[in-house]
């Protein structure tokens, strides 16, 4: 199993052999992370300390802040006390708040000139999570599945294909509905929720896969032999 610390190893080899000019290692970082790197190579940007522009003329007072501050400060709650972070930004990349779980976290990203204010978008600050989030969102209003049941309806064509589904409790991105709605279109599958967010390499959600991975191995099958009771979620 590949813990957190080793996995950010396998992220800065992967990039110094990228900007060696050499082959990636697979399974190393991921081709979405790899993309975005070359995107900037071809923007021109350092590989070095960036510096992104800087916008002192916030609006602090718009409709996206009122709306964001009750739920950034459930989720300051969430992160208190932990090594994470939670970035609000505009449509343009500037940072608007951040709330870090750890002051060490704060002053880092701070020498990193990534503080509110900051511009972070990929054109400007190279690959980093809210540039990522900036062109998925790009993605999904533009070049979304079309309808939005697209496939659900198409589920008849994968029901004989084995399937176990796992699902993060705090998913925000893919949030536990979603799950619940493709186990209703295929009762043959299995499905269970775990304590974790998105991110397949969440502790809860690595297990949980790597067990499906052993019942692939063991039985031919990742499907839960008694599937556990798993109620509907509440919206």
């Amino acid at each position: 199993m590949i813990d957190v610390v080793e996995s950010d190893r396998l992220i800065a080899r992967s990039r110094e052999r990228f900007l060696a000019g050499e082959p990636v290692e697979t399974g190393g970082v991921r081709g979405l992370i790899v993309s975005s790197w070359r995107r900037c190579r071809v923007l021109g940007l350092p590989s070095e300390r960036l510096k992104p522009p800087y916008n002192d003329d916030l609006d602090l007072d718009s409709a996206l802040m009122r709306a964001a501050e009750p739920v950034l400060d459930r989720l300051d709650a969430m992160v208190a006390g932990t090594w994470a972070s939670v970035t609000l930004a505009d449509a343009k990349g500037v940072l608007l708040r951040r709330r870090a779980g750890d002051l060490g976290l704060t002053r880092a990203i701070e020498e990193l000139n990534c503080g509110v204010g900051f511009t972070v978008a990929e054109w400007a600050a190279g690959t980093t999570g809210v540039g990522m989030a900036l062109m998925e969102t790009h993605f999904f209003v533009n070049h979304r599945f079309q309808p939005d049941d697209r496939i659900l309806k198409d589920i008849g064509k994968i029901q004989h294909i084995p399937t176990h589904i796992v699902q993060g409790r705090y998913d925000n991105v893919c949030p536990p509905f979603t799950a619940w709605d493709l186990k209703k279109a295929m009762p043959g599958a299995t499905m269970e929720l775990v304590m974790s967010g998105h991110a397949a390499r969440d502790p809860e959600m690595r297990k949980a896969l790597l067990r499906a991975h052993d019942r692939i191995r063991d039985a031919g099958s990742p499907v839960l032999p008694t599937p556990p009771v798993t109620p509907a979620p509440q919206i």
